[in-house]
């Protein structure tokens, strides 16, 4: 069963903290910030058991069955990893990421976020442009200056709405 924060005591949120080894952690209104890492990889999760505010080192929820990422840090400090998991789009993704991006093996349709990224972005999602890309390794993409390829994909899609409703 899922709460929010705001319907959770002390206690609880203690619990589920020490359950999932998040340590180092503060209530920041109804969100935890995290001085470290959050490894939630491989949980069997399909939501995230409780909401982000920043995280200052790696945040993994990767190999579970996430649908969304409802409840994820707005910030991360490093490398942000949602591979392997059933998310068909990006919402709900951190705003900003110091590290890398990984969002590789799921249902997405699109690599298009709101967020910046500071490091790598890696998708299984081949670009309907001409991006440059490099091939990692299987189905993987890496995505070369992926916030001014991201911005140009907004432009491009706002530009058509607008040209669909004449």
């Amino acid at each position: 069963m899922w709460f929010s924060i705001i319907d959770m005591d002390q206690k609880t949120i203690e619990g589920i903290c020490r359950y999932y080894h998040i340590y180092n952690w503060t209530l920041n209104g109804n969100k935890i910030d995290v001085k470290g890492d959050v490894n939630l990889k491989s949980k069997n999760l399909t939501k995230i058991p409780i909401p982000f505010g920043t995280v200052t080192g790696r945040f993994d929820c990767s190999k579970n069955s996430l649908k969304t990422l409802e409840n994820c840090p707005i910030v991360v400090g490093k490398d942000f990893n949602c591979e392997n998991n059933k998310l068909t789009d990006l919402n709900g993704c951190p705003i900003q990421i110091g590290g890398s991006f990984h969002c590789y093996f799921n249902e997405l349709k699109n690599n298009i976020s709101t967020n910046v990224i500071c490091g790598d972005f890696f998708t299984s999602v081949e670009p309907e442009d001409d991006v440059v890309i490099m091939p990692m390794y299987g189905d993987t993409l890496c995505i070369v200056d992926y916030n001014k390829w991201n911005k140009r994909m907004k432009r491009l899609s706002t530009i058509k709405n607008i040209l669909n409703h004449k």
